[in-house]
């Protein structure tokens, strides 16, 4: 077969030309053997520091909630009783009746024994005696002195019956017990009186003002000069003693900076 110059010219540019192509693939090869899949290669990198901020920004998001929800549940929470307690007396120093009244019943209702005296004394002073005398028993019936002396005064002050006058002495002897001052005192005008007991005993009645005024009860050192004043629970009328009662008056005021 005879092939003209031209052909031949034409079959060596074509020969040529695959010759450069296989050369050129060959050079590719460990290129793209030393950079394997570069897009999966991006996506590598890049996850991990997208997953992380991802993740710090939802971590700072989560603290908030939670810090914004242990503020809402410290405001729902409700005041402690003795803060309540602390609040009515605060009323009462300005003569705020209604308010210290409400505190107190907060509390009282939250099982606060000492609200539960104020209540009684402020719901005594408002004329609202049964209410009174239930916060009263309430308190007393839990061991409170306060409680059981204003319980026993309201018993015995009438209206209740006799049956419950002599209640009322009981309670008040509960408080006396107990070596509160103010029950002792009163406890000895009680047991002193026929009015409240069939059978007086005047004795009785000086001792427990003798033992309140040891303990440096002002009320009842000032309850003995009247006795030895005026010859009372039969004792005979003592100068002496009434200078040596009026000294440590004195002293105690001194002492403790109570009013005379």
């Amino acid at each position: 077969m005879k092939i003209d110059r031209k052909d031949a010219r034409t079959g060596k540019s074509w020969v040529g030309l695959g010759l450069a192509l296989g050369c050129m693939t060959l050079l590719a090869l460990p290129l793209m053997a030393a950079d394997p899949e570069p897009a999966a290669a991006n996506a590598g990198a890049a996850g991990p520091a997208t997953a992380g901020a991802a993740a710090a920004t939802t971590e700072p998001a989560g603290a908030a909630n939670a810090a914004s929800a242990g503020s809402e549940a410290a405001k729902q929470e409700p005041p402690k009783p003795e803060v309540l307690y602390r609040e009515g007396l605060e009323a009462i120093k300005v003569n705020d009746l209604v308010a210290s009244v409400g505190l107190f019943r907060s509390a009282a209702v939250a099982g606060h024994v000492p609200s539960m005296v104020k209540l009684a004394e402020a719901l005594d002073r408002s004329g609202e005696n049964e209410s009174a005398l239930e916060w009263f028993e309430k308190a007393a019936k839990a061991g409170n002195p306060e409680g059981a002396l204003g319980l026993g005064q309201l018993l015995i002050s009438g209206g209740y019956g006799s049956e419950r006058v002599k209640e009322g002495v009981d309670w008040i002897r509960k408080a006396a017990d107990q070596r509160f001052g103010p029950a002792m005192v009163i406890l000895s005008g009680v047991i002193s009186s026929k009015r409240f007991v069939d059978q007086p005993d005047q004795g009785a009645a000086l001792k427990l003002l003798n033992d309140a005024a040891d303990m440096g009860y002002l009320p009842a050192m000032k309850e003995l000069v009247k006795v030895y004043s005026n010859g009372a629970l039969g004792q005979k009328v003592d100068p002496v003693m009434v200078r040596t009662l009026e000294s440590k008056i004195q002293k105690a005021v001194v002492a403790t900076g109570a009013k005379p």
